[in-house]
């Protein structure tokens, strides 16, 4: 969203009272946050604040009010536009927008510098729903933003009972003395916007008034109010998900464009990041010109946002790379930091495991593997092209030969015949959910099942091998263990499957992506009690050699 709103200056015969009138009619609805410095000679007067001015007027007042960009404005698109050309090249490019007139006009100035002529928007979908699904007027997200001013949304109100003397103390500065706590947090994502425009006015009716220790809690209180608005109330999906499918995949119409630029608002930026698996939005607030770029490279994406193009900051910041595996590793957390403490795995580093479980972990494992390659073969055969059937290919070869041949050593060290081992019910649980899942459900479903064997075991390698020299006290094989696991090989191995998974979740609808967390999830379970079962000798078949006939 770019470029500065700018209100009509006043006569310069009108009298007080005159903008004193003005102002009043402006503060009649509070939850614009129309503030008492901004009178009608103030330049900085946003979008909000110029409907409520035209709400009673023409349906040409009421759109020119909603095309308010500037002509600063259109030149800092014009100037993204050339810079966008400059690092992206001459490719085929293709366009999206709100359709808010001020989004349009920031696109059309974009393709101005870009050197596009003649750019054709695309516009065979409801793009109000795509970009603007944070505006809905009815349904469970209004009410959840609408339960903010009002105090019903209890983390909103004891937030804003938290900071309300602060709050007080804010607003007071700026000559607002009505509403309650609750709305005083509220408009600190609208006093964002204002202290932005004043960056770009020669007035200054907010930063003359305020201290830069008071900007600042602004910027951090309507950052805390973005995070509860978009990342944490379940609403990502709804947001998001059809601006991130579109970014994610190509129509028809489009399927040879390079470069694909969306104009939209702030708020549809936030949306998309939400949607697309991050937690909160971390950086600083969004300035003029802000920009997302999000990068799809063959087997991983890489989301960028420039917060501030126009200010200090030149280079666009990560937020996100593997956004739909990070997601999902996010949903299994708790199992994961369990697994990192179990006591398997901290006795394997300290040297304290006894013999017994680690022959009984290692005899199943071997087993496990053999299953695990005939899955990585089934998804072989049902790749999307011959890159994706090598690099599966090659895991199950992996997996057949690099993790067994360490397995069997150990065997070999130990004097252990395997030949007639069979599976254990923990080991024949995870390899038929497995195999089950790879043979039954689509594609995405069966890759994403078999990501914990890779994940869960390299992220635990990893963490015992930067501590191994912590202890002396180990078995060599409880250290070759750690070594194969915690090292670069294995690692490379993990990233690699990582971003076949990654790829797969990018192309799959709400649906399947999670069918793909709750296979993940489980299977990290299964993980578990893969470490769990050797220490706990319960958890075996029952023997019935002994029961009468």
């Amino acid at each position: 969203q770019s470029g500065r709103a700018r209100g009509g200056h006043s006569k310069k015969g009108e009298d007080a009272a005159g903008r004193d009138g003005a102002r009043e009619a402006r503060g009649a609805v509070a939850e614009l946050a129309e503030l008492a410095p901004f009178d009608e000679d103030s330049e900085v007067v946003t979008q909000w604040q110029l409907k409520k001015l035209t709400a009673a007027s023409s349906a040409a007042e009421k759109a020119a009010a909603d095309n308010n960009l500037s002509e600063e404005g259109k030149a800092q698109m014009r100037e993204l536009g050339r810079r966008m050309r400059e690092r992206f090249g001459d490719k085929t490019p293709s366009w999206h927008s709100s359709p808010a007139q001020r989004c349009v006009a920031s696109g059309r100035a974009f393709w101005e510098g870009w050197g596009e002529k003649n750019p054709e928007l695309v516009d065979s979908y409801d793009r109000e729903r795509a970009f603007k699904s944070w505006d809905a007027k009815s349904g469970p997200y209004r009410d959840y933003v609408a339960g903010f001013r009002s105090g019903e949304n209890v983390k909103f109100r004891d937030k804003a009972r938290s900071v309300s003397a602060s709050t007080a103390a804010l607003w007071a500065k700026l000559g607002v003395t009505e509403g309650d706590e609750c709305l005083r947090l509220y408009w600190c994502t609208y006093a964002c916007s204002l202290l932005d425009c004043e960056k770009f006015s020669e007035k200054r009716a907010m930063t003359s008034r305020l201290s830069q220790a008071d900007m600042s809690l602004i910027k951090d209180l309507g950052r805390w109010v973005w995070d509860l608005r978009f990342f944490q109330g379940g609403f990502a999906e709804f947001l998001g998900g059809d601006l991130l499918d579109l970014v994610n995949n190509h129509p028809r119409e489009e399927k040879n464009a390079f470069f694909r630029l969306f104009s939209g608002h702030d708020y549809s930026m936030l949306s998309a990041l939400a949607a697309a698996g991050a937690e909160a939005y971390e950086s600083r607030v969004f300035s003029f010109g802000a920009y997302l770029i999000v990068e799809h490279f063959d087997v991983y994406d890489v989301w960028r946002v420039n917060a501030a193009p126009f200010e200090e900051e030149e280079e666009a910041e990560e937020v996100l790379q593997e956004p739909n595996c990070q997601g999902f590793w996010r949903h299994s957390l708790a199992v994961v930091s369990a697994t990192e403490k179990h006591p398997f795995l901290r006795q394997l580093l300290d040297g304290s495991l006894a013999k017994g479980p680690f022959v009984e972990y290692v005899t199943q494992d071997a087993l496990y593997l053999s299953d695990f390659a005939k899955a990585l073969r089934l998804l072989a055969k049902n790749a999307r092209n011959d890159a994706q059937t090598a690099a599966l290919d090659a895991f199950a070869e992996g997996a057949e030969v690099a993790e067994k041949t360490l397995h069997h050593s150990f065997f070999k060290k130990w004097a252990v015949d395997d030949s007639d081992a069979s599976q254990k019910p923990y080991c024949l649980l995870y390899t038929s959910f497995m195999l089950a899942k790879v043979a039954l459900e689509p594609q995405a479903a069966g890759l994403a099942a078999l990501l914990p064997c890779f994940w869960v075991y390299g992220h635990v390698g990893a963490l015992l091998y930067d501590r191994r020299a912590e202890y002396s006290n180990r078995a060599p094989e409880y250290d070759e263990w750690i070594c194969m696991y915690g090292g670069d090989d294995f690692l490379d191995a993990v990233a690699r499957y990582r971003a076949l998974v990654e790829h797969a979740a990018r192309l799959a609808d709400p649906a399947l992506r999670a069918t793909m967390r709750a296979n993940f999830h489980t299977c990290c379970v299964l993980e578990f009690l893969f470490w769990q079962a050797p220490i706990q000798p319960e958890i075996d078949w029952p023997d019935f050699s002994s029961s009468s006939s």
